[in-house]
Formats: C-alpha cells, structure tokens, sequence
C-alpha cells in the first residue's frame, strides 16, 4: 500500500542525493536504540554499507556495501501518480516536502549518520496519506488539467496509478515522463499508462522487474498507451533486452519511432530482440552509454527497413565492418566518444571507407575517439579527411558542411594522398577520391611542415580582440575551434576559469556582428576574416 513501509517496496532517503532502494526489512535490530529499523537494499553502493548484517545478526542478504539500517522518518515512499500530478501541476504541498527541509537543517547543525549507531531514537509509525476525492473535486482538477498535452512528472516518487477515475480523463494528454519514480513493476506501470493513449512514455531509472509472456499479455492486453506509442525512452532499466523480447512478441508495438536503451550496460543484441516483424517502423535506437565494443554483437539492427538513426555514442567500438548489406534506410550514424583507430591506420581507413560504402549515410559524429584524432594530427585534420573521404556527407560532428570547408577539405585530401603513397607505397591511382579532386583542383604543392596541413602563413587570421574595454591583436589559425578560441581568449586577458566566456565578432566589411555560438565549429566556419574583431563578454 502506498504510504507505508512494506518490505518489497522500493523507496529512497530524505537526503539530498535522494538515494533509492528496496525495503528488505522493517523491524527491530539488535544494538539499536529505536523499536524499528528499516533495512534497505540501495541500488548504489555506499561508503558505509554492508551486506545486511549488524555484529553477526542476519536480517536480510544483499551484496556487501549496499545494505543499509535508516531512521523511519529518513525513509520516503511511494505516492500515487495523481497525487504527483497535484504536486507538479495542481498547487497542492508535497507532504514530505517538510521533512526533506528538515534534513538540511539537520545536515547543517550535525554531520548526522543514517547508520544503526547513531541514529536519534523514535518509534512512531511513518507513512503518507492521501484522501479520496468526490466528483465535484475530479470536476474541478480536471479543469485544472485539461488543457496538458504534456506531463512530466520525473523524481516524484512515483510507486501506483492512484485515482483512476481522474487518469481516464486524461486520455488528450499525449506525452508522460515518469523517469526516476519507484515503479517496481510493470503491473505498476500498466496502471498508470493504460489509462492513456500515450505516444511518447519516459520510464527511465526505474528498478523494473523482469516480465514474462504471461504478465505481458494480463498487464498490456487492452492497453491503449502501447497501441499508439511513437517514442519509448529506457534509460538504466535491469534487464531491458529480455523485457523488450516480450513486449516484441506480445505486439502492440508495431508503430513505435524511436526507442532510446542507454545506460543499460547493453554489450550485443540478439535477433529476438528489436525484430523487423515486432518494431517495423523503427527509425531511431539509440544505444549510447553502453558496454558495445563490437559492431557485430548489435548486427541484427541492420534488418530493421525503417531504422534512418543510430546512436552509439560512448561506447568501447574501435572499427566498423562493411556496412554494404543490411541498413538500407540509415542516414545518421553517431559514434563520438568511442576508441576508434586503436587498432591502427590501416584498420581506421577500413572504417572509414565502410561508412562511405553505406549508401544513404549523410550525418555521422566522431569527436573525441582519441586515437582516430591522434592517427591524423589533430580533430581538425580528421575533420577534413572524413569530409573529402565521404563526399556524400551534409552534416558532421553536428556541423553543416559548407562549400568552402568542402574545397579546403579536398586540397588537403590532395596531399594527404600523396604523402600515403609516399609511406606506404600504395599506388595513387589506387586511393579513393584523389583523380577526382586533382580534377577539380589541379596539383596542389606539398606543405614545407608535412601534407597534413597547408602553408599556416596563407591559413591565419588577424584578429582584434576586444573584452572590457581592453585591446588586443593576435593571428590565429582558421581551422582553430571555437572551442580552443575560447581558451585563448581566457588566457589572453585573465577571464576567471569560474565565469563563462561567450564569442561573437563584428565583421570590418559591413559591420554586422554575428555570435561564435558552436565550440566544435572551426572559426572559419563562420564569415570571419582579417581585420574582424573578436567580443569576449565574460559571466
């Protein structure tokens, strides 16, 4: 029941980290100085934890450092989702708002431990009430209500639906976000979205259990919430493939859009899961966050018809096999963050050259896989080699790709070619690209410093620098990143490492002023040129 302490409920602490976990005990402990205790299994680790035993008594098992004895009165529970709804929206106190108050103050006055040992003695009964309400309070909430299309009502402590009267009246409302909440399971989770016809649902950090065939098809049978769901987002859910398989194969799902799984320590996805048959119009996964360090363990995304969007950011990916057969819809692949070119050179070109195989692929991401930066000398070398390598692309690193980068980008190709023929003796005709480009640009003369970059003399900008009503002058690289412009502009006139530094820059030609407003952005990207003088304003 909502508002009591009930070993299997899930809840979490008064503190301001809000801590969650499972009750596993309600009662006595020996060498305590209160009547009752409650023994909770916490998601996380704790500096003080343990494994559920206090000076050799045993009242409950969990893994060593995860268990701990709290104070009643620390220990928030579950609410109704129309109780939340009053909260967020209707005006109406947080009952426990009072004593979240209290344990600041408490922090403040006393570094006081939640720990059996030194925890302030008490043995009232703790819970939370909600009434019921007549027609005429439904009728007037609903007013209040009516005209949400949208509803988020992330961290609130979430554990049942509540009133479902109310809730069936709240069938217009077309986005729910319920992330961070104590939903347990998924009849929980049935309560609360059968009453909607719900196309975006957000169920993220909640510790779900695991869901049979048989509970699929008692929770979900007459489910509206599935039949019309567009965008289902499972950030930090156990055992998220094995729930997936059974929603799959229970149906209901077949015109889901978009399904983000981060998170979720997700290492490889079998052919059961996320089929073709089951989430046919599919067009974005999003796998960010995980445990994926071989493109092949998630292969069977390749069979969705509609997937146009991957996301594979933040992984441990370090090469990317041929992309020929299967994704026959993708058009953006995002891969920052990973390992790529670890491997070496020649396994990185591979790579690169399986990505310009895949036909409709316009947008990828690469930032910050370090080793693939460090293979061509900078992020703003590999930024032009993947332009000129991939002609096709429109977008990269999230960055349009303008006319004027595209031609730098196939001079520098141009020399990076040569110099590869040079090293490895690969035969020029051989290297992708480098007729076309000779074609459009005629021989272009290797750089003194190597082919990885052109004369710096012809590539640098003379800038004037103005921040508090201080001047400067300095030449800078065109291909600096705005990024990095920004650390020299702090530099350049001491700007506190506290405060944050906004770029913008007024053009000598026709003096309009227009704000460096992207860090990944080269600065020509922008219409800047020698003589501009560049606004550093500092907050």
């Amino acid at each position: 029941m909502s508002g009591q302490l009930v070993v299997g409920a899930r809840a979490q602490l008064d503190s301001p980290e809000g801590e969650k976990g499972t009750i596993r005990y309600v009662g006595p402990v020996v060498g305590g100085k209160l009547p009752v205790y409650v023994g909770i299994h916490f998601d996380l680790k704790r500096p003080r934890g343990h494994d559920g035993s206090v000076k050799g008594n045993r009242y409950f098992q969990c893994p060593n450092g995860y268990g701990a004895y709290v104070h009643p009165k620390r220990v928030l529970v579950g609410i109704p989702l129309t109780a939340a709804l009053d909260i967020r929206y209707g005006g109406v106190a947080d009952p426990d708002e009072k004593r979240i108050q209290a344990y600041y103050k408490r922090q403040k006055a006393k570094n006081e431990s939640e720990d059996v040992t030194e925890t302030v003695a008490t043995g009232e009964k703790v819970g939370v009430d909600f009434k019921l309400v007549g027609e005429a309070e439904i009728s007037q909430r609903l007013k209040q209500y009516s005209k949400l299309k949208q509803i988020g009502l992330e961290s609130m402590r979430i554990s049942i639906s509540g009133d479902t009267n109310l809730l069936k009246e709240l069938s217009h409302v077309k986005s729910l976000s319920l992330d961070n909440n104590l939903l347990s399971d998924w009849k929980q989770v049935a309560s609360v979205v059968n009453s909607f016809e719900l196309e975006e649902l957000h169920l993220s950090n909640n510790a779900l259990s695991a869901l049979t065939a048989k509970q699929e098809k008692e929770f979900f049978s007459e489910a509206k919430s599935l039949k019309y769901l567009r965008v289902l987002v499972l950030h930090n859910i156990p055992g998220i493939l094995e729930i997936l398989r059974v929603l799959g194969e229970g149906g209901g799902l077949e015109v889901l859009e978009e399904i983000h799984l981060g998170r979720n320590k997700i290492e490889s996805i079998s052919k059961s899961v996320l089929t073709p048959k089951a989430f046919p119009m599919l067009r974005l996964v999003n796998l960010e966050f995980n445990g994926i360090a071989n493109f092949t363990q998630i292969q069977p995304l390749s069979l969705l018809p509609k997937l146009e969007t991957l996301l594979l950011g933040h992984n441990m990916l370090q090469s990317i096999p041929s992309l020929k057969s299967g994704f026959p819809s993708l058009t953006t692949l995002y891969m920052q963050d990973n390992i790529i070119g670890k491997e070496g050179l020649d396994t990185a070109l591979d790579t690169i050259s399986h990505l310009d195989e895949c036909k409709g692929l316009t947008n990828i991401r690469l930032q910050r896989n370090r080793p693939l930066e460090t293979l061509f000398s900078g992020e703003s070398n590999l930024r032009l080699f993947l332009i000129a390598r991939i002609p096709k692309l429109s977008v990269l690193g999230l960055s349009n790709i303008r006319k004027k980068e595209r031609e730098n980008a196939e001079r520098y190709y141009i020399q990076w070619s040569r110099k590869r023929n040079l090293d490895t003796k690969v035969p020029i005709s051989e290297i992708p690209y480098y007729s076309l480009y000779t074609s459009r640009h005629g021989a272009i003369p290797d750089a003194k410093k190597g082919p990885e970059t052109t004369k710096l003399s012809k590539n640098l900008l003379h800038l004037n620098f103005s921040c508090d009503e201080k001047t400067k002058k300095k030449k800078v690289p065109g291909n600096m990143l705005v990024g990095k412009l920004q650390h020299l502009c702090r530099r350049l006139f001491k700007v506190d490492r506290g405060m944050e530094i906004q770029l913008s820059f007024t053009s000598i030609k026709d003096g309009v002023t227009q704000i460096l407003d992207d860090s990944d952005r080269p600065v020509r990207h922008y219409p800047i040129g020698s003589g501009d003088t560049v606004h550093i304003s500092a907050s």
